[in-house]
């Protein structure tokens, strides 16, 4: 294993996302494929692979925390998590959840960056941050179509 912190928060992340899923089982397929990137890194860092398992967890996070952002939720899910800790009645245990995922995210992403920096240092920048823009992008442009097109109208999968 690479690095026990990344390893760790991407493993806590997946896991959190998997508790949305359970508390919200008409979403479930969709929490399930959000909770697969995190795994992906979480394995990438165990078996050793450090540049691009790295470099995801800065790229992914950095996708995630710019897309909640630019949805509007952030600011909800990160008041609604922030109520769950303070023991105060909480409107969604989903948005709460999210705000989980958020904080966490922001971990995954100051490690990665610290992480990088110290192991892998700037060979392969370029390569590497291409590779892993555009997993990323990918990835999250399959989870906005499905938001979109699937679960805004009303339907678990956008068949």
């Amino acid at each position: 294993m690479s690095n026990r912190a990344v390893f760790v928060t991407s493993f806590l992340i997946a896991t959190v996302i998997l508790f949305a899923a359970f508390s919200l089982t008409q979403l479930f397929y969709f929490h399930l494929f959000e909770s697969l990137i995190y795994v992906l890194i979480a394995l990438m860092v165990f078996y050793g692979e450090n540049r691009y398992s790295y470099m995801l967890g800065i790229v992914v996070p950095s996708f995630w925390l710019l897309m909640e952002s630019v949805m509007g939720y952030f600011r909800d899910d990160v008041a609604n998590f922030l109520l769950v800790i303070t023991r105060q009645t909480v409107l969604s245990y989903d948005s709460a959840l999210h705000g989980a995922v958020s904080m966490l995210s922001a971990i995954l992403l100051f490690y990665s960056v610290r992480v990088y920096r110290r192991e892998v240092g700037r060979t392969g920048l370029g390569k590497s941050l291409a590779v892993s823009g555009g997993v990323a992008a990918i990835y999250y442009a399959i989870l906005l179509y499905w938001y979109t097109f699937g679960i805004s109208q009303g339907r678990a999968l956008p068949l």
